[in-house]
């Protein structure tokens, strides 16, 4: 008993260590749509920017049973924050798409404001979600 108690012990600490490292993950959703299709969307990294400046993010898809060009739409971005692209296609040949917010230089700091972003192809759509924080410019 004492054996399986070092186990579990040794165990949970191996968990804590790996689930507490800090390390934060993109949110990642998957759906399906008819005759197996499906649509995934990776949802940009967590980002910081300072009024008046820019920053590249990244959303991957991934599309299973379908190869329809994948728009993109995203909700809840701060005030004063906006996407610099007009295309938000990632075409049929592409994975992925690289996209630059853009900051006003009078935008209010904010921390950890949640935006969604939405793919939509093949007749399916799909959410994940990412958070961004607006600095004060020194």
């Amino acid at each position: 008993m004492k054996w399986f108690s070092f186990v579990t012990t040794g165990l949970f600490t191996v968990v804590l260590l790996v689930g507490g490292t800090g390390c934060t993950s993109r949110d990642k959703k998957t759906g399906e749509g008819e005759g197996g299709k499906k649509i995934s969307v990776k949802a940009p990294a967590d980002t910081s920017i300072k009024q008046g400046e820019t920053a590249t993010i990244n959303v991957d898809i991934t599309r299973e049973k379908f190869n329809d060009a994948v728009a993109l739409k995203f909700t809840g971005l701060p005030d004063g924050v906006t996407i610099m692209e007009n295309d938000l296609t990632i075409s049929k040949d592409l994975n992925s798409a690289k996209l630059t917010l853009k900051v006003a230089g009078d935008a209010k700091p904010v921390d950890d404001h949640k935006v969604t972003v939405t793919a939509s192809g093949g007749g399916m759509r799909q959410e994940a979600t990412f958070k961004v924080t607006v600095k004060k410019k020194n």
